[in-house]
C-alpha cells in the first residue's frame, strides 16, 4: 500500500516518510488501551490504522532499499534485485 507516487522518491524522502510511520506506530503502542476504549468512535478503528500502517511501512522499506541500490550503484551492498540485504557482505 505504499503510495504509488512513492516508487520515484529518493532514499532520503523514503526516510522521513518511514520515520513519520514509526512515530505513529510507537504511538498507537505506547497508548493502544486508551485508544481502543476512548469514547468517541473512529472509522476505521485505531487498530485497523495501525495494521495498514504496518504494511505501508513494509512495503516503504522495500522501495527504501531499492532507491538506496539505485541511488549508491551499491547493490552488492544493499541486496540482489529482489531486494534482500546481504549483511555478510558488509566487512
Amino acid at each position: 500500500m505504499a503510495d504509488l507516487d512513492q516508487k520515484d522518491d529518493s532514499w532520503e524522502e523514503l526516510a522521513a516518510e518511514r520515520a513519520r510511520l514509526n512515530r505513529s506506530l510507537r504511538r498507537f503502542e505506547l497508548h493502544h488501551g486508551e485508544l481502543l476504549n476512548a469514547e468517541c468512535s473512529m472509522d476505521p478503528g485505531p487498530d485497523v490504522v495501525y495494521q495498514c500502517e504496518l504494511e505501508h511501512l513494509r512495503e516503504l522499506c522495500d522501495l527504501t532499499l531499492r532507491a538506496m541500490r539505485k541511488e549508491t550503484g551499491l547493490a552488492e551492498l544493499f541486496g540482489d534485485e529482489e531486494g534482500t540485504w546481504a549483511p555478510h557482505q558488509l566487512g
